[in-house]
């Protein structure tokens, strides 16, 4: 199953004593959030606060309160693909594929993705993140002026955009494809939770794990038999971390970044899974088929 080959119109989600008498003492509590932020001008509000309550007698019992972890940064080389003909206000049904930025004026993506369409019909929003008219559309549409498939015969094709008018960095390849088991992914794209379900209006990611590639053996010789010439050693399989969920429709041509020596990198995109579920591995297209063809 191909994970990005057409329109998904489902809708989305939208010290001093103490002053008072013993039975009469007053114990205040002092809150006190923490989080990875910088609070040292509020922690010395607090601590003086105490100083000022315990000079007039009162007991004093601060709590810390943990804040959960925030999500993964977003990152901004990944690009929503577009029909060109989408309103601007509401892009969400018109949403087909992932992309990612490689250079300044290039998008890769999955070749099924824009195989049968003219480059004049796509658009994609480079630093995209919610594509719903509930919320403004962030990010900057431009226009794809050529459609190149990769001459190798693998599933992707880069996508030749007119020039942004903000800067936008592209992404740094990783040094290999991922090879072995249990390797740490990311994902992301604006794919479904499930076949025929609602697709998110925002950018989301989706945590991976690589496995044995003789997994995705189903996957893997459909892919080859369609594309000869292409390297097995091109593709890695993978499946979603435990609590994690799976690459879905929407999802295809997007980027799997990898961390390497302290930095995340591109080790491949989606191409296709015979489901979303979390039992369902999935077939990627690695860097090392990707590199050659960036030059």
């Amino acid at each position: 199953m191909l994970l990005g080959d057409g329109n998904r119109a489902a809708a989305r989600p939208p010290g001093a004593g103490n002053l008072l008498p013993e039975p009469e003492r007053r114990v205040i509590i002092i809150g006190m959030r923490v989080t990875g932020e910088s609070r040292r001008p509020r922690a010395l509000a607090l601590i003086a606060a105490a100083l000022l309550l315990v000079n007039v007698g009162l007991s004093i019992v601060v709590v810390s309160q943990a804040v959960a972890p925030t999500a993964p940064e977003r990152p901004l080389d990944v690009v929503a693909i577009v029909l060109a003909s989408a309103p601007a206000d509401d892009v969400s049904a018109s949403q087909f594929c992932t992309g990612v930025l490689v250079a300044r004026n290039s998008v890769l993506t999955a070749g099924h993705c824009v195989a049968a369409r003219d480059a004049s019909a796509i658009n994609v929003i480079l630093q995209a993140d919610n594509l719903c008219s509930t919320a403004p559309i962030n990010g900057e549409r431009v226009e794809v002026t050529v459609i190149t498939p990769f001459s190798s015969g693998a599933d992707a094709a880069i996508l030749s955009i007119t020039p942004g008018a903000q800067p936008h960095i592209p992404v740094p390849l990783a040094v290999t494809t991922p090879s072995d088991d249990a390797v740490a992914l990311t994902a992301w794209g604006w794919g479904s939770g499930s076949i025929g379900g609602a697709a998110p209006c925002g950018v989301t990611d989706k945590t991976l794990q690589t496995v044995p590639l003789p997994q995705c053996a189903r996957e893997l010789r459909a892919e080859t038999e369609l594309r000869q010439g292409v390297a097995e050693s091109t593709y890695f399989c993978a499946l979603p971390a435990p609590g994690s969920a799976n690459t879905c429709l929407g999802d295809s041509g997007g980027p799997v970044f990898v961390e390497q020596n302290g930095e995340r990198r591109l080790a491949g995109i989606t191409l296709s899974g015979r489901g979303c579920g979390a039992a369902d591995p999935g077939l990627y297209l690695g860097v090392g088929g990707i590199r050659t063809a960036l030059g």
